[in-house]
């Protein structure tokens, strides 16, 4: 199994980086595993909210058959910017949301079909998500990126 990790180690992009203005919006992701031999990542954009059924959902990828989600919160006292705790496995509560520091999101990719000769392949644990139990002979690679957010408290307020 071979994860990929994107972190920037720095708040500075370096001289020469492309800026990306994508304005503002909102939009919604989940795994389609209606189909189990072609799993999809789904996209639905412009929505805030309302009944997930409603939206129009439009497919990013295929062979994504998971999606995992971490929130690394600050539960200093008084607030830093530095993250103590990662939240995975429950919604965040409305006291919590100030004290997000980072996002993690873990896509699993998997293989179209099983790979000959190749028997020992399972879904790896993620997150506050198990392994698989069986093994199906599918090959499988994990992408983490988190992303550092912005405008944090530096500092403590008198």
């Amino acid at each position: 199994m071979t994860a990929c990790k994107n972190e920037m180690k720095t708040n500075k992009l370096p001289v020469g980086s492309p800026i990306l203005n994508l304005g503002s919006g909102s939009a919604a992701f989940r795994i389609d595993d209606s189909n189990p031999k072609r799993p999809l990542l789904m996209m639905a954009s412009s929505q805030a909210g309302g009944d997930p059924s409603q939206y129009d959902w439009q497919p990013v990828a295929e062979g994504v058959e998971d999606m995992q989600i971490a929130v690394q919160l600050d539960t200093s006292d008084p607030p830093d910017a530095i993250g103590d705790v990662w939240v995975n496995s429950r919604d965040l509560q409305t006291s919590e949301l100030g004290k997000a520091r980072a996002v993690r999101i873990s896509l699993v990719f998997r293989s179209m079909s099983p790979a000959t000769g190749w028997s020992s392949g399972r879904r790896p644990a993620l997150e506050d998500r198990p392994a698989a139990t069986s093994q199906d002979g599918y090959i499988r690679r994990v992408l983490t990126t988190m992303v550092k957010l912005r405008n944090v408290p530096t500092e403590a307020k008198p």
